[in-house]
C-alpha cells in the first residue's frame, strides 16, 4: 500500500513561520567564526546569524501533526531559497531514528516532492544513517571514517540537485566524551586532513534539525556536543514538548519553557490539534475489577527505601524487600529496587502515585485484555464496513517487561485465549461476507494477528524471523501495517502490538484505535505524549489520510490511574491559556491572537491602541494583565474531545427542519450526485508544441559554474581561499544524445516517441543547425518537464464537466427521505461561534470550521429579504474533483423570491492547489442552475455585497 502525502494546512503555515523567522544569507562574509571559508563548496553558504545560539529557532508542534514532513519539507524549502544543502538530524531513540528514516526513504514521500510539487522536481534527497557498527573497524585493519559520513561531508555545492542529510540518535554517539563520533585517531582524508568524524561534518557548517528537544535539553552533554563538536550554524528544533529552565531565586524565581528567543516560532498547542480535528479525540476506560478504595500512595522512593502510606499509617520496603512483605495481593516477584520496581527498568515511581494491589494481578491483567478487544473490535467493524474505502484497525499494548511477552507463556497464552473467543462469537453473528473473510483468516493464525517491539530485542540475537519481520512492520515498513492483504492476495492480519514503553515517544501508526496499558508506567511524563502513539488521523486501504469524520483513540488503564482523563484534559486546557506576566514584553503570539479578534489590522495598530488602553507602557511592558486577558478570546478543549467510559454518544447538533424543509427543492437539485466527465484532449502533440514553444526553454549549456580554491599563508596557520566564476563549456559536460533525450522525455511525460520526435524535430529546425545538439542537455531537458506539466495541467483541469445522475447522493443530512433531526456537530465545524442563532438558521447553534473568514461571516445576520440561512455541512452536496474526492461549499443564503447564494469561503492570501481544484470544481458544477449564484470569498464584506445585488439568473 502507498501512503498518499497531502499539503496540509497546519503544516505550510508552519512552513511559513519558519522562513519568515530564518535569517538571511550573509553574502559579504568571507568566513565564519571558526575560520571556514564562505565560498567551500563542501559547506552550507554562511547565515547572517550563524552560531548565534538566540537566533536558532523553535517549532512546536503538536503529537501527531506532522513534524517529520514540516522538517523535510523545511530541507527542500531552504534548499531552493537559500542553497543550503547539508542537514544534521537528531533524534533521542531507534524508534523516532527508524520512523524518521522510513519517512525519509518511502517511497511516497519521493513522489510527493518529485512528481505533486514540480518546484523540487528535479531534487534529490541522500539520507545517510549513522549505526553503531559503521565504526567498527576489522581486526588488522586501518582505521578509517566511516563512508557515510565521508560521503556527507565530500558532497559538494556542485551538485545543485541534491540535498545531503546524515540521521543519528544521539544515545551513544553524541551523549559521551568517549564516543567513536569525537575520536580523531582515523586516518587522515583529503577532506582538510581530518582525523575525527565530528570534525568531518563540523567543516560543512551543518543545520542541526533536533526532534524532541525535551530528549535532547541545552545543558545536557548531548547537545552541548552538537554545538562544540558539530559547530551548526543554525539549528532547529521541533516537538510537542520541550524542556523547562528555571531562572531566579527565592520569590523571584520563575519555571519557563526553555524556547530560544523566548517563545516558539510557530506554536500549533494541543487545543489547536484537538478543536481543528487534526488529530482523534481520546475516550479512556477504566474497568472495573480492582478494589480502589484500599490503594496506597508513594509517600517516598529513596535508593535504600520506599515508603507507601495508606489510610494515615506509612508502611516500609526496603532496597530489594518485595512488596507482598506489606499486601499479600501484590506479586511475590515484584521486589524494590532503588527508585524502581524490579521486573520493569522503566516504571518510575514518582511522589503521590497510586498503587492498587489488585491491578497487578494477572486476573485483572486479563479484564484489561478483554476491554481492549471489546473496544478495538466494535471499532474495526465501524471501519471495516463504513462507506468509502476500507481503513485497517491497530492495537497498542503497554505491557511491563519484554521478558513477559517474548520468554514467559502467561501473556501470550491468555492473549490468544482471549482474542479466539471473541472472534468465534463474533464470526457466528457476522452478516458481511468479506469482514467475516478477515475473522476467520485471524482465527486460523492467532500468533500471526499480533507482534512485538522492545528496545531490548536488540541484546537478544535471535535467528526467528518472525521477530524480524514484526520490527520491520512496526518500526520501518508502516504501510504493512495498513493494508489489509499482501502481495498474494492473501489476508494481513497483522494488527496487535505489544511493547515496554519502547514506543511511547516519537513512534506513531495512524490507525491505532486502541492503547492498553496492561502496566501503568508510573510515569510523571506528558500524558499527551502517552495517547501520542495514536492521536494521527488515520489512513484507509488505499492510503488516503481521512480528516473529515470524527475519529476517537481507546484509551485502556487501570485503577492506579483514574484521573488519567482529568490530567489529560487539564495538560490541553494548560496550554490554551497565554501565561501573561506584568513588566513582561507582550508577546507576537498575544499580538496575533488580538489581530484575530478584530483588535487592529496589523501590530502597530495593536501597539498603539494597547498604550492608549494604558495596558502596555512605552516599552511594550504589560502593565494591565487582566486587562489584556480581557480582550483575549476564551479558549480550552472542546467539549467532547476526551472522554471516559464506553459512553459512545458523539456531541450532536440539531437541525431547524422548518428552514432546511424550506429550501427542500433547492437543496434536493444541488445535492444530486453528479458524475464528472473529461472531454476528450483532441491533440496533444498541440500541447506538446505549446510547452516547447518558449524561447528561453532551450539552453545552449556553454558556460559551467566553477569554485577555485587555493592555500594562502597567514601568520599562524593555512587556510583556505576561493572565489565562483564561469568558464566556457568546452567538453559539452550534460550534452545528451538525441535518441537518449527523445527517451527521457518519453519516460518522464508518458508521450509517445513518435509524437515528441515530430514535434521536437519541428521546433529544432527554427535553429541554427550549428547550435542544434548544443541544445539537447540535462538543462534544456529539465525546463521541458516543468513547461509540459504547466502547460498539460492548465488544460487537463479546464477540460472536463459534469453529468447529473438519476440517482440522489448519499449526504449528512438526508436520509429516508427525510431531513435527520440531528448531525454530529464535528462535520458541521470544529470552532463554536459565540452568536445568538437567528430563527432562520440551518442550525441550532453555530459551528465553524475557521476563525476567518467563516467565523466572521457566521456572525453576519442577513436583512429581512433572506428567508433561510446557515452552515452547510460536510457531505451535504458533494460535488467530485477531477483529483478525487468531493467538495462541498461553506454557505448557502436563500431570499424570500428563491434566489440562492451558495459561498466558498476561503482565507485571504494564495490558495494551495488542492484548494483551487475544489474552487474551480464547484463554480463548473453549479454554473448552470438556474436562480444560483456561486462565489469564492475572502471576508464577509464580499458576502454582503453579493447579497446587495443577488438577483434573478437565468441560465
Amino acid at each position: 500500500m502507498k501512503l498518499h502525502l497531502l499539503e496540509l494546512p497546519h503544516q505550510l503555515e508552519a512552513l511559513n513561520d519558519i522562513l519568515k523567522a530564518f535569517p538571511e544569507l550573509d553574502i559579504f562574509a568571507k568566513k565564519d567564526e571558526n575560520g571556514l571559508a564562505a565560498n567551500s563548496i563542501y559547506a552550507n553558504p554562511i547565515l547572517k546569524t550563524a552560531f548565534q545560539e538566540n537566533k536558532f529557532i523553535d517549532v512546536k508542534m503538536e503529537t501527531g501533526t506532522g513534524k517529520t514532513y514540516t522538517y523535510t519539507r523545511m530541507m527542500y524549502e531552504l534548499h531552493e531559497k537559500l542553497g543550503l544543502f547539508k542537514f544534521v538530524i537528531v533524534v533521542p531513540s531507534l524508534a523516532i531514528k527508524e520512523g524518521s528514516k522510513s519517512f525519509l526513504t518511502a517511497e511516497s514521500t519521493t513522489y510527493h516532492f518529485r512528481q505533486e510539487l514540480p518546484q523540487f522536481s528535479r531534487i534529490d534527497l541522500h539520507l545517510g544513517v549513522v549505526n553503531s557498527g559503521d565504526f567498527s573497524a576489522g581486526k588488522g585493519k586501518r582505521k578509517e571514517i566511516p563512508n557515510i559520513i565521508r560521503e556527507f561531508a565530500e558532497a559538494d555545492s556542485n551538485n545543485k540537485n541534491q540535498i545531503n542529510v546524515l540521521l543519528l540518535s544521539d544515545k551513544g554517539f553524541l551523549d559521551k566524551a568517549t564516543s567513536s563520533l569525537f575520536k580523531d585517531d582515523y586516518d587522515m582524508n583529503l577532506f582538510g586532513g581530518e582525523s575525527s568524524p565530528a570534525a568531518m561534518i563540523a567543516k560543512t557548517r551543518p543545520v542541526v534539525i533536533i526532534d524532541e528537544p525535551h530528549r535532547i535539553k541545552r545543558d545536557g552533554k548531548s547537545y552541548k556536543h552538537i554545538i562544540d563538536k558539530l559547530k551548526p550554524e543554525m539549528i532547529v528544533r521541533f516537538g510537542a514538548t520541550f524542556p523547562s529552565i528555571i531562572q531566579g531565586r527565592g520569590k523571584n524565581k520563575v519555571t519557563k519553557t526553555d524556547f530560544y528567543r523566548g517563545e516558539p516560532q510557530h506554536n500549533l498547542t494541543s487545543v489547536d490539534a484537538f478543536n481543528q480535528d487534526l488529530v482523534k479525540g481520546v475516550r479512556v476506560e477504566i474497568p472495573e475489577g480492582a478494589n480502589k478504595s484500599d490503594a496506597y500512595r508513594i509517600k517516598a522512593a529513596t535508593s535504600k527505601e520506599l515508603v507507601l502510606t495508606r489510610q494515615g499509617k506509612d508502611y516500609r520496603i526496603a532496597n530489594g524487600e518485595s512488596l507482598d512483605s506489606i499486601d499479600d495481593r501484590f506479586p511475590a516477584y515484584i521486589t524494590y529496587q532503588s527508585k524502581v520496581l524490579s521486573n520493569n527498568e522503566d516504571f518510575e515511581l514518582p511522589v503521590g502515585m497510586r498503587l492498587v494491589p489488585d491491578s497487578f494481578a494477572n486476573s485483572y491483567q486479563e479484564i484489561l485484555i478483554d476491554q481492549a478487544l471489546e473496544a478495538h473490535f466494535e471499532t474495526e467493524r465501524e471501519n471495516f464496513v463504513r462507506e468509502g474505502f476500507k481503513v485497517k484497525t491497530n492495537a497498542l499494548f503497554f505491557i511491563e517487561s519484554r521478558k513477559s511477552y517474548r520468554e514467559e507463556t502467561w501473556l501470550t497464552e491468555t492473549f490468544d485465549k482471549l482474542l479466539k473467543d471473541k472472534i468465534t462469537l463474533l464470526i457466528a453473528k457476522e452478516s458481511n461476507s468479506e469482514y467475516k473473510s478477515f475473522l476467520t483468516a485471524t482465527l486460523n493464525d492467532l500468533p500471526g494477528s499480533r507482534g512485538g517491539y522492545f528496545s531490548g530485542d536488540s541484546n537478544h540475537k535471535s535467528s526467528d524471523d518472525k521477530i524480524t519481520e514484526e520490527t520491520n512492520v512496526i518500526l520501518r515498513d508502516k504501510s504493512k501495517s495498513l493494508g489489509f492483504k499482501d502481495k498474494d492476495g492473501k489476508w494481513n492480519t497483522l494488527r496487535f502490538f505489544f511493547s515496554q514503553w519502547a514506543l511511547r515517544e516519537g513512534w506513531d501508526n495512524p490507525n491505532v484505535f486502541t492503547i492498553a496499558k496492561l502496566r501503568s508506567s508510573g510515569s510523571e511524563s506528558s500524558k499527551i505524549q502517552e495517547v501520542g502513539r495514536g492521536l494521527r488521523l488515520p489512513v484507509d486501504e488505499m492510503g488516503n489520510r481521512i480528516s473529515d469524520e470524527d475519529w476517537f483513540l481507546n484509551f485502556i488503564v487501570d485503577e492506579s490511574e483514574r484521573e488519567f482523563a482529568q490530567s489529560l484534559t487539564t495538560e490541553i486546557n494548560g496550554e490554551a491559556q497565554e501565561k501573561i506576566l506584568e513588566n513582561v514584553k507582550i508577546s507576537s503570539e498575544i499580538i496575533k491572537k488580538l489581530r484575530d479578534e478584530d483588535y487592529g489590522e496589523n501590530k502597530r495598530q495593536i501597539i498603539n491602541k494597547l498604550y492608549d488602553a494604558k495596558i502596555i507602557d512605552d516599552n511594550d511592558l504589560v502593565i494591565n494583565v487582566s486587562a489584556l486577558q480581557a480582550l483575549l478570546p476564551q479558549s480550552g478543549l472542546k467539549k467532547g474531545k476526551v472522554k471516559v467510559g464506553r459512553d459512545n454518544a458523539v456531541d450532536m447538533v440539531k437541525l431547524n427542519k422548518e428552514n432546511w424543509n424550506n429550501i427542500k427543492d433547492f437543496w434536493l437539485e444541488v445535492s444530486q450526485r453528479y458524475m464528472l466527465q473529461f472531454n476528450e484532449i483532441e491533440n496533444l502533440s498541440e500541447l506538446f508544441k505549446q510547452a516547447i514553444s518558449d524561447e528561453t526553454i532551450f539552453n545552449n549549456n556553454d558556460t559551467l559554474s566553477v569554485t577555485v580554491e587555493q592555500t594562502q599563508k597567514s601568520e599562524n596557520q593555512i587556510s583556505i581561499v576561493g572565489n565562483s566564476t564561469y568558464i566556457r563549456n568546452r567538453h559539452n559536460i550534460g550534452r545528451l544524445p538525441y535518441g537518449m533525450f527523445v527517451r527521457q522525455l518519453n519516460r518522464t511525460t508518458n508521450l509517445e516517441i513518435k509524437l515528441i520526435h515530430e514535434a521536437l524535430s519541428e521546433r529544432l529546425s527554427e535553429f541554427d543547425k550549428s547550435i542544434v545538439n548544443d541544445v539537447l542537455n540535462e538543462k534544456t531537458l529539465s525546463k521541458i518537464l516543468n513547461s509540459w506539466q504547466t502547460v498539460f495541467e492548465n488544460n487537463f483541469s479546464e477540460k472536463y464537466h459534469y453529468n447529473k445522475l438519476e440517482f440522489k447522493a448519499k449526504t449528512s443530512v438526508w436520509k429516508n427521505q427525510d431531513f435527520l433531526d440531528e448531525i454530529p456537530q464535528g462535520i458541521v465545524g470544529t470552532i463554536p461561534v459565540d452568536v445568538i442563532s437567528d430563527k432562520r438558521n440551518l442550525f441550532k447553534e453555530i459551528f465553524v470550521d475557521s476563525e476567518n473568514p467563516e467565523a466572521k461571516i457566521a456572525k453576519f445576520k442577513p436583512d429581512d429579504k433572506i428567508k433561510v440561512f446557515g452552515k452547510i455541512p460536510r457531505r451535504a452536496i458533494q460535488v467530485p474533483t477531477y483529483t478525487g474526492g468531493t467538495s462541498t461549499p461553506d454557505f448557502v443564503y436563500a431570499t424570500n423570491d428563491n434566489l440562492f447564494l451558495l459561498i466558498e469561503a476561503k482565507a485571504g492570501g494564495g490558495l494551495r492547489r488542492s484548494e483551487e481544484i475544489a474552487v474551480v470544481s464547484q463554480g463548473k458544477a453549479f454554473k448552470n442552475l438556474e436562480n444560483v449564484k456561486w462565489s469564492k470569498v475572502t471576508s464577509k464584506d464580499e458576502v454582503v455585497d453579493l447579497l446587495n445585488n443577488l438577483k434573478k439568473i437565468k441560465k
